[in-house]
C-alpha cells in the first residue's frame, strides 16, 4: 500500500491520501515496514491539495 500511494503521490494528490492513510493504518496493525514512505506520501498528497486549490482558486478569481 505504500509503495502504491508514494507512486500516486508523484502523479496526483486525492489519491495518495487515501492510499497514504491507509497504508498507514495497515502498517501500525501488522507491524510491516513503509511507515515513512506511506507517510511522506500522505504529506505530498496533502501539497498536492494545497497546489491545486492555489491553481482553481487563480484560475477562479483571475490571479486577483
Amino acid at each position: 500500500m505504500a509503495i502504491i500511494a508514494i507512486a500516486l503521490a508523484a502523479i496526483t494528490g486525492a489519491p495518495a491520501l487515501i492510499f497514504g492513510h491507509v497504508a498507514i493504518q495497515q502498517i501500525k496493525e501488522t507491524g510491516e515496514r513503509g511507515l515513512l514512505m506511506a507517510r511522506i506520501a500522505t504529506v505530498l498528497g496533502y501539497v498536492w491539495l494545497v497546489v491545486w486549490g492555489i491553481v482553481l482558486y487563480s484560475l477562479l478569481t483571475d490571479g486577483r
